[in-house]
């Protein structure tokens, strides 16, 4: 919460004060930042079962850089949000579903529950983000899980198109519309004055 955002804007402030030392010929008067680099775990995930009016729940491995770190399981549930009041077919072809769909309004919900098996050594600050394929700028995030190697998130987001097309329909189901990273920070994060 807080005390992360708070740490945010300073290394902000840190960096925008290094960028002016720079500009002006100055050594560096802010603080160095020392430090592992954090474990990062990536998967991706079609949405193809939100089409077929299907909810979905996922056990994503993550891939990392390190195969010492393989084993990281990220939990995610995809579902789409049906009117009750409308009786909803499920469709096994994913044709029909797309017939169905097209032109109607299509809702959905992306919720990150929780992931396992976060490396001891990154467990003092870990989060999940996500994006979709093409629009990377806008990132999804869950707050904040402290001291724990299986962090539970539980992170909703609905998201919505009012006039679904084929094209939407296709980027859905493709393989990789969503990408999610799990990143999970050591315990002997700190700064210290050079």
């Amino acid at each position: 919460g807080i005390n992360a955002e708070y740490m945010g804007v300073e290394k902000l402030n840190d960096d925008l004060e290094s960028l002016k030392d720079q500009l002006e010929g100055r050594p560096s008067t802010a603080p160095k930042r020392r430090g592992a680099t954090p474990f990062v775990g990536r998967a991706k995930l079609s949405l193809k079962n939100i089409i077929q009016q299907v909810r979905c729940s996922h056990a994503l491995p993550l891939i990392t850089d390190n195969p010492a770190y393989d084993g990281v399981v990220l939990m995610v549930n995809t579902l789409p949000v049906v009117d009750e009041s409308k009786r909803c077919d499920t469709y096994d072809d994913v044709e029909e579903g797309l017939k169905a769909l097209l032109g109607q309004r299509l809702d959905l919900v992306v919720h990150v529950k929780s992931a396992t098996n976060i490396p001891q050594q990154f467990s003092s600050r870990v989060y999940c983000k996500y994006v979709f394929k093409y629009k990377e700028r806008q990132v999804f995030q869950s707050e904040d899980r402290f001291n724990t190697t299986d962090p539970e998130f539980d992170y909703k987001k609905r998201f919505a198109w009012s006039d679904l097309t084929r094209e939407q329909a296709e980027y859905l189901m493709s393989d990789n519309v969503l990408t999610f990273e799990v990143i999970g920070h050591p315990a002997n994060e700190q700064t210290e004055n050079s």
